[in-house]
């Protein structure tokens, strides 16, 4: 049994398979540079409002680094963004072959076969699925790629079967 799957590689989705590879992280890997910085923006105040002079000076460059610990994730996505811009297959169209063994991938021109079990693990998304080949590189697949839900379904299965899948809801 042989399943269809094609999409057109565009910066929106690039973005949403990035959001939803950063939410598949531990909770502790997404909260540890906002609390960060919240707590290097009140040692800031701290060294501005009650120390002496030539202490007073390391606050402001504390409030920065503060300032940038909190916003990390806005400015990856921003950097993300930028270089979606620029990538070579930008809006062409990606074709995925699902086999019962492997999946051929066609993105741009270059064909990349892969076989299930060499897999790190597969996140299943509501709105599409994340291949890990690696840890912390994916291949996203948006779930309206399919033809119909049902062929997405079958894929899921296939996939289910031979890799180690990882549901978020």
């Amino acid at each position: 049994m042989t399943i269809h799957a094609q999409a057109t590689v565009d910066e929106p989705s690039l973005v949403e398979a990035w959001q939803w590879h950063w939410r598949a992280q531990p909770s502790w890997k997404r909260w540890i540079y906002p609390v960060c910085g919240i707590l290097n923006m009140l040692a800031a105040v701290y060294l501005m409002a009650f120390t002496p002079p030539p202490i007073r000076l390391a606050g402001p460059l504390l409030l920065v680094f503060g300032y940038v610990l909190v916003m990390r994730r806005r400015y990856q996505e921003v950097f993300l963004r930028r270089r979606a811009q620029r990538l070579p297959i930008l809006g062409q169209l990606g074709q995925w072959t699902f086999h019962q063994d492997r999946m051929v991938i066609d993105l741009g021109g270059e064909v990349s076969k892969v076989r299930y079990a060499s897999l790190d693990h597969v996140l299943r998304t509501p709105k599409g699925l994340l291949f890990y080949p690696q840890p912390d590189l994916y291949y996203w697949l948006p779930a309206d790629a399919f033809e119909n839900l049902e062929a997405r379904v079958q894929a899921e299965a296939i996939i289910q079967e031979q890799a180690r899948c990882v549901s978020l809801p």
